[in-house]
């Protein structure tokens, strides 16, 4: 039970943060830090304080991993627009 708390605390924001910044181009910092906290807030919430089990607890981390990676990208600055070393 601890391997599994624990895995799901960092591993909803880090997975939902890394894919995300991969294959959204919108994604920014400061959704990534709301990915991480917001990840660790819906696995430690409910396990600790509303007693549910565990696979209860994976899914509403990552839920809420994936909607702090959202509201975080689109109330962040959009990131600048690369240019490559042709131009």
């Amino acid at each position: 039970m601890y391997l599994n708390i624990t895995g799901t605390i960092f591993l909803s924001g880090a997975f939902v943060a890394v894919v995300g910044g991969l294959y959204w181009s919108r994604a920014n910092l400061i959704g990534g830090y709301a990915a991480m906290l917001s990840g660790a807030a819906g696995a430690i919430i409910p396990f600790f304080f509303l007693h549910w089990d565990a696979n209860k607890v994976g899914f509403c981390a990552f839920g809420m991993a994936f909607a702090g990676l959202l509201i975080g990208s689109l109330f962040g600055k959009a990131p600048a627009p690369q240019l490559s070393a042709a131009e």
